[in-house]
């Protein structure tokens, strides 16, 4: 098996994560990196981070309401 197929086969999605924030220069790292990544046509995407709890539900149930509002189905 090539080295590909082994990276495809080996992936895995992790849906707990831990509580503590990443360090800012390791977030920094993090962001250049997917700055300089391929993107569809050259246009490179704006990135936004929150780190704060509150502030990430507050956006989460707001674009619920969005999509249902849209009819969209939202689980």
């Amino acid at each position: 098996m090539n080295e590909t197929s082994q990276t495809i086969r080996s992936r895995r999605s992790i849906r707990s994560f831990a509580e503590q924030q990443i360090e800012f220069s390791d977030l920094q790292a993090v962001l250049e990196a997917a700055q300089y990544a391929p993107s569809g046509g050259g246009a490179q995407p704006l990135f936004s981070v929150i780190q704060n709890e509150d502030l990430i539900e507050e956006l989460s149930s707001a674009s619920k309401g969005t999509m249902v509002s849209s009819a969209c189905d939202v689980d």
